[in-house]
C-alpha cells in the first residue's frame, strides 16, 4: 500500500495515495458468473419515493455457487466531497449450475444519503449512479431530503 498515514484522534487516515491490488469483494471461484439486465423502477427519486432496482444473476459453469450481489452508489456533486462508491445493499444468494435468479433491492431516500456539515441527515438533488458488478444506471433525486 502506498501512502502515509497520521493518527488524528482516534481514527487512521491516509494522507496520500491509495491504490489496492484487489477491490472489495474480490475473490476467486471456480465458477463463472454473469450479471445482466440491470434496470430501475424509475429514473427520479423524490421525498417518500423508492427506487427497485433489479439484476439478473446467472451461473454459468462449475460447481455450486454462493454469490455476494453488491449494489454501490456514487453521487456526483455534493456539498462535500462525495465518496467515490458507497456499498448501499448487498445480497447473498445461492445459484446452481445453470441457473438464472433475479436479485432485487429496495432503495429510499435515506439509503443514499451523507451527513452535512451542518450535521444533519441529508439526500441531496442531483444525481446518482447506482453500479452492480461494472453496470451503471442512473436515477436523479429531486429536491433535497432532509432526515431528522
Amino acid at each position: 500500500m502506498k501512502g502515509k498515514w497520521q493518527c488524528r484522534g482516534s481514527m487512521m487516515q491516509c494522507t496520500g495515495s491509495f491504490n489496492p491490488l484487489y477491490e472489495f469483494g474480490h475473490g476467486l471461484s471456480y465458477s463463472s458468473v454473469e450479471y445482466s439486465n440491470l434496470m430501475i423502477n424509475k429514473e427520479t427519486l423524490g421525498p417518500g419515493d423508492q427506487l427497485d432496482v433489479t439484476v439478473d444473476v446467472s451461473h454459468l459453469s462449475g460447481p455450486d455457487l454462493k454469490e455476494v450481489v453488491k449494489l454501490y452508489s456514487s453521487q456526483l456533486v455534493a456539498s462535500i466531497t462525495p465518496d467515490v462508491r458507497r456499498l448501499r445493499a448487498f445480497e447473498k444468494t445461492s445459484l446452481q449450475p445453470g441457473e438464472t435468479k433475479t436479485i432485487e433491492f429496495t432503495l429510499d431516500p435515506e439509503d443514499i444519503s451523507f451527513i452535512n456539515l451542518a450535521n444533519r441527515r441529508v439526500t441531496e438533488a442531483g444525481e446518482f449512479v447506482i453500479t452492480i458488478a461494472g453496470m451503471t444506471t442512473t436515477v436523479t433525486v429531486t429536491e433535497d431530503i432532509f432526515f431528522d
